[in-house]
């Protein structure tokens, strides 16, 4: 925190956008697996 107060306001919000952009895309790559695995789970439930 005394490492943000001594930062420049323009570094932050670089670190926060980059962040953020991060963490957007870890969302939508958790979504896409979690469609994936859905979809794999019901074609193998359609084998049985």
């Amino acid at each position: 925190m005394e490492n943000a107060l001594k930062a420049n306001p323009k570094d932050l919000s670089e670190q926060y956008e980059k962040k953020i952009d991060d963490l957007h895309a870890a969302y939508w790559e958790a979504m896409l697996q979690i469609k994936f695995l859905k979809k794999l789970n019901r074609h193998l439930d359609q084998d049985d």
